[in-house]
């Protein structure tokens, strides 16, 4: 299945379960295997479902590509992924979804794939997590 299907067909399960009655999950099946998250580890949750959230723990020098800096072109890459119960980006689901310029999703994914993160807790356990992720380049610039 394409990437974007399974990220798409994630975020419909996740609003569905969003939009669910408390009442509903006492008796729902599938509300019981979200709850248990240990025995379902391809799960993907959104952060916003999580006790605790990922946190960056330490992530490499972000290279600027040298053009861009010269051009003095800045700005914002948007990396969508997920992290796994490590803390590590699944490489194969990283996707750019927003920048500025597409010299700079390379080393937006390369940052990514080397960075560290504290990883999603759900019931205490560490979950796979979908995150959007914003990176950005700016140039340092001397004040007079």
């Amino acid at each position: 299945m394409p990437r974007r299907s399974v990220v798409a067909v994630g975020l419909a399960v996740a609003m569905l379960m969003a939009c669910r009655r408390p009442e509903d999950a006492k008796t729902d099946p599938v509300s019981d295997s979200m709850a248990a998250p240990a025995s379902a580890t391809s799960q993907v949750f959104m952060d916003s479902v999580l006790e605790e959230k990922p946190e960056l723990l330490r992530g490499p020098t972000l290279r600027y590509p040298a053009w861009l800096a010269e051009a003095g072109i800045e700005g914002r890459v948007i990396v969508q992924l997920i992290l796994d119960t490590l803390g590590r980006a699944e490489p194969t689901s990283l996707n750019v979804i927003q920048t500025p310029n597409a010299g700079f999703d390379q080393p937006a994914m390369n940052y990514v794939l080397r960075a560290r993160f504290r990883p999603g807790l759900i019931h205490g356990r560490p979950v796979r997590v979908l995150l959007n992720l914003p990176i950005d380049f700016n140039l340092t610039r001397e004040q007079p």
